[in-house]
């Protein structure tokens, strides 16, 4: 309700990013947020939905995926990283986790992702134009 998604900017360089990288990886985006905000987000930043990204190989999941008993746990807890990878069949070790919150990536590393900062001396751009090559 008091979220400014007009200060999110378009980027079709990220996405083109984000799709050369569905052809090695499984990429994922995983919200704390409801599925509302992860659609506004995607709309504002990509001119598309979490059914378009679906559509092109990327899933997006929002804070319902870190459910456990009723409980939806927020990404800088343990607990959300390892439900996740657990409904997903997905193993903590084989996963990377990107994140540019710096308690999020300590839960990451603590669940034994391997897990990269992004922050203004490295971007999500640059981070995958890394791992494109």
């Amino acid at each position: 309700k008091n979220i400014n998604y007009n200060k999110i900017r378009k980027s079709n360089v990220l996405l083109e990013q984000l799709i050369k990288a569905t052809k090695t990886y499984d990429v994922v985006v995983l919200s704390d947020n409801h599925k509302y905000h992860l659609e506004q987000v995607l709309r504002r930043r990509f001119n598309l939905g979490i059914k378009d990204f679906r559509s092109l190989g990327i899933s997006c999941y929002d804070i319902t995926s870190t459910e456990e008993k009723g409980i939806f746990w927020p990404k800088n807890s343990e607990r959300a990283l390892i439900n996740f990878c657990k409904k997903h069949k997905k193993r903590t070790q084989n996963c990377v986790f990107v994140d540019n919150n710096k308690a999020n990536i300590m839960a990451g590393k603590s669940v034994g992702m391997k897990s990269v900062y992004i922050n203004k001396h490295r971007s999500l751009r640059g981070f995958l134009r890394t791992i494109n090559h």
